[in-house]
């Protein structure tokens, strides 16, 4: 099999996947989209009342899983993709998405100092000089602006990191702080959570319902215990400038 079909063959069998948990979510617990959720956990937690997300960019997007696939419930917030070459953009268009095509290690074709918040998840480590990548992601930021980087910790990951033969550097919590912070980003937020974790905590913060923890707790308590492998997640602001 071709490396395309592999990651094209991966890519479905993870969709098929998660639209199986999204149904359970929504059926069981009234779970919204994850962007609702997530979004309002960033708003709330981390910016100024005189600061609202407005432009929100997925960095190396893929299929934007991030973004919510009914884009009318967000016509607030404006959603751009970039990603090196993707054949979805008519897709993507139809969720009012608008994708840029763009190598990450040179200069990307958007604005500086626009965007409020930067997905960039699970691409950090395929890269050699993820250097070129963190600079990009400061200067397209606004100030005061948040990105969300996620990549496998291999603290719990292990070897296993290697099973993706295009991994190249792995990242622990440690590493990865630092190397945000030498390229003058404050670290608001960083630990190693598997998704369904990360889930639990951000839909408690934003929703405040203690039985609907409880029973959201109780769903993935199972899920975590099978997969162990966990995902560093750290969140990091551009600072105001003076």
């Amino acid at each position: 099999m071709s490396s395309t079909n592999y990651l094209r063959s991966y890519e479905s069998r993870k969709s098929k996947q998660n639209s199986f948990f999204k149904k359970i979510k929504l059926k069981f617990f009234g779970v919204p989209d994850l962007p609702q959720y997530f979004f309002q956990w960033i708003q709330t937690k981390y910016f100024a009342h005189n600061k609202n997300i407005k432009y929100i960019c997925d960095l190396g997007c893929g299929r934007c899983t991030f973004f919510p696939h009914d884009y009318k419930n967000y016509q607030d917030w404006v959603f751009h993709g970039l990603d090196i070459g993707n054949n979805l953009e008519e897709q993507l268009a139809q969720r009012d998405i608008k994708l840029f095509l763009g190598d990450l290690n040179k200069e990307i074709p958007l604005n500086k100092n626009k965007y409020d918040v930067i997905i960039c998840s699970n691409l950090i480590e395929h890269l050699n000089q993820p250097e070129n990548l963190i600079r990009n992601i400061y200067e397209i930021l606004s100030p005061g602006g948040i990105a969300l980087v996620l990549t496998p910790d291999i603290k719990t990951w292990g070897y296993r990191f290697y099973n993706d033969y295009t991994h190249v550097r792995p990242y622990t919590l440690k590493s990865l702080s630092t190397i945000f912070n030498v390229f003058g980003f404050e670290v608001l937020y960083a630990e190693s959570n598997n998704i369904y974790q990360s889930i639990v905590k951000k839909y408690h913060e934003t929703k405040k319902s203690f039985l609907s923890f409880l029973m959201f707790s109780f769903f993935f308590l199972i899920k975590k215990i099978i997969n162990r492998n966990t995902d560093i997640e750290i969140l990091v602001k551009k600072p105001y400038q003076n």
